[in-house]
C-alpha cells in the first residue's frame, strides 16, 4: 500500500536486477506500522510490495511505539547493508521520544513469501536524545526528544549519521564503522 507513507529510502545499488525500497505505510494504530520493502524494475515502477520486514520492539514505559526508515542504507558487502531507522515512542504521560536503532538487512534472503527473512540482526537504542538540541523543542510546532536519521555516510573508518534534533536542528555524530557493526552482528533477531 503506497497511499498514506512516509519514510521510503531506496538502497543505494541494485539487487537481482531490481531497485529494493523501504517504506513506512501508516495503516492502522502507530503500534502497527511496520517498516516494510518494496522491488522494482525501473525507478518510475510499477513496484511491488513484499510486506513488512522490521517492526518496533514493545518498550514497557511506553503506550506504543513504530519504526520508520531512516538513511540510505550503507552496502556493507556480499548483499548485505547496514540500516538506520527510527523508533518513536509515546510515553504514559503523551510525551513522545524518538531514538535511533540499526539493523542489517541481507538482501540474498530476501523473501516474497517472508519479508522478515532480510533482517539479520538489529541493536535498539544505539542513540538517544541527549543534548538540549535533541530534548528541547524551541518552537510551538517542533517536537522536542527527537534524534531521527536524516542521512549517513562512511568517511575514513567512521560512519556519520546526519539527523535531525528536537525536531529543529540538523546535526551529526560519527561512530567507528567496525565498532556499530560489530555490536549489531551481536544481536540477532
Amino acid at each position: 500500500n503506497f497511499d498514506n507513507n512516509k519514510d521510503g529510502v531506496l538502497f543505494p545499488d541494485r539487487h537481482d536486477g531490481q531497485y529494493v525500497l523501504l517504506h513506512r505505510p501508516m495503516v492502522g494504530s502507530p503500534a502497527d506500522y511496520l517498516i516494510e520493502v518494496a522491488v522494482a524494475e525501473d525507478l518510475g515502477g510499477p513496484w511491488t510490495n513484499l510486506g513488512g520486514a522490521l517492526g518496533s520492539v514493545p518498550c514497557s514505559e511506553c503506550e506504543e511505539s513504530w519504526v520508520g526508515a531512516g538513511s540510505v542504507p550503507i552496502a556493507l558487502g556480499d548483499g548485505r547493508y547496514l540500516v538506520i531507522y527510527h523508533t518513536g515512542n509515546r510515553l504514559a504521560d503523551g510525551d513522545r521520544v524518538y531514538q535511533l536503532d540499526a539493523a542489517i538487512f541481507d538482501l540474498n534472503r530476501l523473501d516474497a513469501a517472508d519479508p522478515t527473512a532480510v533482517v539479520t540482526h538489529r541493536l535498539d537504542r544505539i542513540m538517544l536524545p541527549e543534548t538540549s538540541w535533541e530534548i528541547d523543542a524551541p518552537t510551538p510546532d517542533s517536537v522536542g526528544n527527537v534524534v531521527f536519521a536524516c542521512g549517513s555516510y562512511e568517511y575514513g573508518e567512521h560512519i556519520y549519521i546526519v539527523y535531525g534534533g528536537g525536531d529543529t536542528y540538523i546535526l551529526a555524530a560519527r561512530v567507528e564503522r567496525r565498532a556499530l557493526i560489530d555490536a549489531v552482528e551481536r544481536h540477532p533477531v
